[in-house]
């Protein structure tokens, strides 16, 4: 019989693999988050009507 790891094996390194994009997406997130802060006082002035 197989061990139960050894199966389960590709399963973990797909989840992980999936982990790791996620994990990217939240650290780009933060990214664009404070880029958004530092810059909102221009971004308002920059969107409104003249």
């Amino acid at each position: 019989r197989t061990v139960s790891s050894k199966l389960t094996a590709p399963l973990r390194e797909e989840a992980k693999k999936y982990m790791d994009l996620i994990q990217n997406a939240i650290n780009a997130d933060k990214v664009v988050q404070e880029k958004y802060r530092m810059n909102r006082d221009a971004i308002v002035l920059l969107s409104k009507q003249t």
